[in-house]
């Protein structure tokens, strides 16, 4: 039993990592389709993680999603006893360095960010209601760390103190349930 176990772990594992590194063409390509696949249970349960903390300390009761090497990120951190969450986007304020295409700054629009970069981040401050999942931030937060900072599966680090501490690597696996 314990084999058999470890067979499909590693099966599970292997498939993911091949998954995230499918090539197309000449060029090891990762469609965003897959990066959702990979990425979004691991974010979405995390949300979830600090969600289930007692809300004594709104200030951590974070989640950042940074692209590596970019200065480009997103983070989100639940509010007012959990009946709200503020979400940034990296928009160059803080990062002089951060530049953001004409498409990388459609995509925060569409995900509900505001688009002016003139006292900070974009940013968008909403209620946590039962049309609003977990799924739903983790999606926001994924697609626009793809789309707008062309994060790719193997370089996202991670920061939720309510969870573990320090930074980490964005840890992947493939959700087979939705």
């Amino acid at each position: 039993m314990r084999k058999i176990l470890s067979i499909i772990i590693l099966v599970a594992s292997f498939s993911a990592s091949a998954l995230a590194h499918a090539e197309t063409g000449n060029d090891a390509a990762e469609t965003l389709d897959k990066f959702l696949l990979i990425n979004k249970c691991a974010v979405a349960s995390m949300i979830q993680q600090i969600h289930q903390h007692a809300p004594t300390d709104d200030h951590m009761r974070y989640l950042i999603l940074e692209a590596e090497g970019t200065n480009g990120y997103v983070q989100c951190v639940m509010h007012d006893n959990d009946t709200a969450i503020y979400c940034e986007a990296a928009s160059g304020y803080y990062f002089k360095s951060l530049k953001i295409s004409a498409s990388g700054l459609s995509t925060i629009a569409r995900h509900g960010f505001s688009t002016d970069a003139s006292k900070g981040n974009f940013n968008f401050d909403v209620p946590i209601t039962g049309s609003l999942t977990f799924d739903d931030i983790a999606d926001r937060m994924l697609q626009t760390l793809y789309r707008a900072y062309n994060a790719h599966t193997d370089h996202i680090d991670i920061k939720a103190p309510l969870i573990f501490q320090g930074k980490r690597r964005l840890p992947t696996a493939v959700c087979l349930i939705s």
